[in-house]
């Protein structure tokens, strides 16, 4: 996919395995160019790989508002990792 490339999705359309394997590896440079700390572009990747996941699995994503969506999953991530974080100090 180059630059600028978009997928545009439809209500009555399904991605195909070419379109969620292109849209994967677009998530992948997209993190590796973005500026950032390596653990927060890591809970980065997984919230966008969740929604790209959901979306091929035919579950229910606010496509009409998916970044929305997809910073709302980022946001649990960040909260998920801070919860392990602290039970890890919790053992100390």
């Amino acid at each position: 996919m180059a630059d600028g490339d978009i997928v545009h999705i439809g209500i009555e359309d399904r991605l195909t395995e070419s379109d969620c394997a292109k849209l994967s590896i677009e998530f992948d440079n997209l993190i590796q160019q973005a500026d950032g700390r390596p653990d927060l572009k890591e809970l980065a990747l997984r919230a966008g790989k969740s929604f790209l996941n959901d979306l091929r699995n035919g579950r229910e994503v606010d496509i009409i508002d998916f970044s929305a969506d997809i910073l709302e999953r980022y946001m649990h991530e960040v909260y998920e990792s801070e919860q392990t974080y602290v039970a890890e100090w919790d053992t100390v």
